[in-house]
């Protein structure tokens, strides 16, 4: 059971919500709420003697998680005594008041954390990885795709290939331009990663009102003019769901297009029908796919490039050569998209 509150708890959520415990890991509990309900159903639940219970905070002195600890010690303790304190672990600073508590109670273990990372960027370090480590999940692997990452985001890198400075470029431009709002539309699966994100890009960005608001778990209320959208998708993602987002958000998939021109200005209740009207409207038609995706996707996005120059409608068309649905297709994309974002008054 993880014991924390905040930005302690978010990547253990992300790792409970979003992995299957691996070989010979253990089930995690994310104990972040006061509600005496849930904490009796969760008392009910656990078998006392073979629970180990992580403390996790910062500070050391965030109030939830010292209750928690302060509550399950006492009833561990009514079951096995002095020696309560196997059944508990501490992640926190070097000298705080948690660290004292847990040399006190002669916890199994105090996991120190380096005191320079804050809560919200913890889940690399004790806080994040302890849980991991303890569900079965490949920890190496973890780390290694993360340093690859912060290969790719690092400040040697032009800012053209740095997909991290890419993105937090598009964000501002948009939110410069009045597309101030980030909606994030998160398959079932992935829905506790957006409010993660939703943390970082609020507490760590938002700040003298020079940032982007996020919204995590909108659901279909969505597609006011002023919010831009990121959508994440797994493969439990309700095809349902996805349609009425989409009708929300006024996205129009190209997948599999065959037809000709009827076929076009039919699309979207003929908001195509009239190219001078649409090119006046929208400021920025992209199309983007791999060379290696699915035949009939990759020839249906051809085909409705070549439609759209027989309409008279003003489209931008980029190929990704070797690249299916995959990270290299998007960053290429965006790489190739983002500096005619930056055009567009």
């Amino acid at each position: 059971v993880h014991m924390g509150m905040g930005g302690s708890s978010l990547a253990p959520l992300v790792f409970r919500d979003m992995f299957e415990p691996g070989p010979g890991g253990l089930p995690l509990t994310v104990l972040d709420t006061t509600d005496p309900v849930t904490i009796a159903a969760l008392d009910e639940k656990i078998d006392l003697q073979k629970t180990l219970f992580i403390v996790a905070s910062k500070s050391g002195t965030t109030a939830e998680p010292l209750a928690f600890d302060d509550y399950f010690y006492e009833r561990v303790r009514a079951v096995k005594g002095e020696r309560a304190g196997e059944n508990f672990v501490a992640v926190t600073d070097p000298g705080t008041p948690l660290a004292a508590t847990a040399g006190d109670r002669q916890f199994r273990r105090v996991f120190l954390n380096f005191s320079d990372i804050g809560g919200r960027y913890s889940a690399l370090s004790y806080f994040g990885l302890l849980p991991a480590a303890l569900m079965g999940l490949n920890v190496e692997r973890l780390l290694d795709e993360a340093l690859h990452m912060a290969r790719l985001c690092g400040p040697s890198v032009p800012v053209q290939e740095n997909p991290g400075a890419l993105l937090g470029a598009v964000m501002g431009e948009m939110a410069r331009v009045g597309r101030d709002k980030v909606t994030f539309l998160l398959s079932p699966g992935m829905a506790v990663f957006g409010m993660w994100l939703e943390q970082l890009i609020a507490e760590s960005t938002g700040k003298e009102g020079t940032g982007v608001l996020p919204v995590a778990g909108a659901g279909e209320h969505v597609g006011r003019i002023e919010e831009a959208q990121a959508r994440l998708v797994r493969g439990d993602f309700d095809p349902l769901h996805l349609r009425e987002a989409r009708r929300h958000l006024r996205l129009q998939p190209a997948r599999g297009f065959e037809g000709g021109l009827d076929d076009l200005r039919k699309m979207n209740n003929g908001v195509m029908a009239d190219a001078d009207a649409f090119n006046r409207r929208v400021h920025l038609l992209w199309l983007g796919v791999g060379t290696a995706e699915p035949p009939d996707l990759l020839s249906g996005v051809r085909q409705l490039h070549k439609v759209l120059g027989q309409a008279g409608i003003n489209s931008i068309y980029y190929e990704s050569p070797g690249t299916a649905h995959e990270w290299l297709t998007w960053r290429r994309c965006l790489h190739e998209f983002a500096p005619l974002l930056f055009a567009i008054r």
